[in-house]
């Protein structure tokens, strides 16, 4: 009876440490440099930022802060951008959740 007690608090201890895996370090930032193709936002009301490079980022629930997407869909295709990225792994993969927005050293975006 002990073992079958033991052998099932280690397998909930091994799934609440897959389920709650996601590590979230806010020193843990990296910068993405590139230029803009497009701008849209996504039904969840992400707005998301695609660069040439075919790479996408996001900014999460961006329709509901405020950001002025109308600006940011009309005037950043086209413009060299930098993103400072949150590095967060969920069950393996990575995040691009968009932290900063800079044009020419000037923050137009801070989460």
């Amino acid at each position: 009876m002990k073992k079958k007690i033991v052998v099932y608090v280690l397998m909930a201890f091994i799934a609440l440490f897959l389920i709650f895996r996601f590590v979230s370090i806010s020193n843990n930032i990296s910068l993405q440099r590139g230029i803009v193709r497009s701008v849209s936002a996504t039904e969840h009301n992400d707005i998301v930022i695609e660069l040439e490079n075919d790479s996408f980022y996001y900014i999460n629930r961006g329709m509901e802060s405020e950001i002025n997407y109308e600006w940011f869909q009309n005037y950043l295709p086209g413009h060299e951008i930098e993103l400072y990225i949150q590095n967060e792994h969920l069950f393996g993969s990575n995040s691009n959740r968009i932290v900063e927005v800079s044009i020419n050293d000037s923050g137009i975006y801070k989460k």
